[in-house]
């Protein structure tokens, strides 16, 4: 006997899909088809929360291994879109603006202010591409798992060039200085107009 799934109850598969540590709504969406098409096909009659609950516990490790899979599969498409969006016209345009704009700075600061200020403008660029994950985060919104692969890229230009101050300012060539920040705050622009455009991808596709 196959059972029809509601629109009550696919929710109810989502939710508990949540509670079952799957994070990310694109991923507990095709969990949730899986899901509902194999209790649709099981056989027997019973309460829909029971068997729900039953088919998550003896599929868990199976439901894991599916998460981490389309994890895989999201962080490689999101690092490939990233690499991607260096080479558009518009990023190529903010580099050079980045690069001129250093080195007009140069000609009227000092190597110490230079430093200062070339770091305040990756740090600005660094909050401006953790702003839609934050956002999402504070407003309580779905989470996609393309950031899965974006994430820690913010925290692995920030860390490093803390401690590159004190090496930078040792140099005597200013155009290393203005190279080097305007690689880390492009690469961090990147993020966010990469996040920007798989996002809209994402809500696109699985109905925002």
């Amino acid at each position: 006997m196959q059972h029809k799934i509601t629109t009550g109850q696919v929710a109810q598969i989502d939710a508990a899909l949540a509670k079952a540590g799957i994070n990310y709504a694109d991923i507990r969406m095709e969990l949730t088809d899986h899901i509902a098409t194999a209790l649709e096909q099981e056989e027997g009659n019973g309460d829909f929360e029971h068997r729900l609950k039953g088919y998550i516990l003896n599929n868990k490790k199976a439901i894991r291994k599916m998460n981490f899979a389309a994890m895989r599969v999201a962080s490689r498409r999101s690092l490939r879109t990233f690499v991607q969006n260096i080479f558009t016209l518009h990023m190529l345009l903010i580099t050079l603006v980045m690069l001129a704009g250093g080195k007009l700075a140069s000609q009227y600061l000092d190597k110490d202010d230079l430093v200062t200020l070339m770091f305040f403008v990756f740090s600005t660029c660094t909050v401006i591409s953790c702003y839609r994950p934050l956002y999402n985060l504070v407003r309580k919104r779905k989470d996609y798992s393309f950031t899965h692969g974006l994430g820690f890229i913010p925290g692995l230009l920030l860390y490093p060039s803390l401690f590159m101050i004190r090496w930078l300012n040792k140099l005597n060539n200013i155009n290393y200085i203005i190279l080097y920040y305007v690689v880390v705050s492009v690469i961090a622009l990147n993020i966010y107009f990469t996040t920007k455009k798989l996002f809209d991808n994402y809500k696109l596709r699985y109905n925002g």
